[in-house]
């Protein structure tokens, strides 16, 4: 920033300078900082009577909350909120309804509620963090139970936790990271190269013939899977 004084404006601060014993620079730093500091309190505070003009009960809508939306550097609706989560406007609406701990809005307006984006983000972060330790932690028994291919994983992860060599277990050793990511504890270390010791056991299985339809059969029942066990995480969160 570039501040150009006039010669009597200079003369006035020299003096201030003199008295305060301070730099002349010092005593423009200080001036530049107060009138910063002042143009963005006065900023937010013709923002915040702008919002209460436009409000549905005007100073009422602000009575509980109104310090904290002098202060609030970004405000947000459910819809902005949505946008930048990442998330369908319903989900939005159904934290504000399930869980108490959701930030209440700091206003209510003619467009609807805002709230303070700060206190949203922090709020998000640490559900996203509670859900993902929830889903890690989530047994085969808590699946919901017309997910396509959840007979096979389930029986692979038994077969896993017994250490038996299946189809199923090596169709399961193959999705380990996604199904991990999704919230699937597998038990003990997956099957080396399960992908060629699945078509190696459905080959014996079927015979050569029918080896290749079935080896792409049961990898297309476990992306269902995955998907659909995707789309349910997303539902419950």
């Amino acid at each position: 920033m570039q501040v150009q004084i006039d010669a009597e404006p200079l003369g006035q601060l020299r003096d201030i300078a003199r008295r305060s014993h301070r730099s002349v620079a010092a005593v423009i730093r200080e001036a530049v900082s107060s009138w910063l500091e002042r143009r963005d309190r006065n900023e937010r505070f013709e923002r915040a009577l702008s919002a209460v003009g436009s409000s549905h009960l005007g100073l009422g809508d602000l009575a509980v909350n109104h310090d904290k939306y002098f202060a609030a550097g970004d405000l947000v609706s459910v819809a902005e909120i949505a946008q930048r989560l990442g998330r369908p406007v319903s989900t939005v609406q159904t934290w504000r309804r399930r869980y108490e701990t959701f930030p209440g809005p700091l206003a209510a307006l003619a467009a609807g509620p805002v709230w303070d984006w700060d206190e949203v983000e922090r709020w998000a972060r640490r559900h996203a963090a509670g859900e993902t330790r929830r889903r890690r932690s989530r047994r085969v028994d808590q699946w919901p139970t017309d997910l396509p291919g959840a007979d096979l994983v389930s029986t692979g992860l038994d077969d896993l936790a017994s250490s038996r060599l299946s189809i199923e277990a090596a169709l399961v050793s193959m999705a380990t990271s996604r199904l991990r990511e999704l919230g699937v504890e597998i038990p003990g270390p997956p099957i080396p190269d399960a992908s060629d010791r699945l078509y190696e056991l459905v080959e014996k299985r079927v015979g050569e013939a029918g080896a290749h339809s079935r080896y792409n059969a049961l990898r297309r029942r476990l992306s269902s899977f995955l998907r659909a066990l995707a789309v349910a995480n997303a539902q419950a969160g």
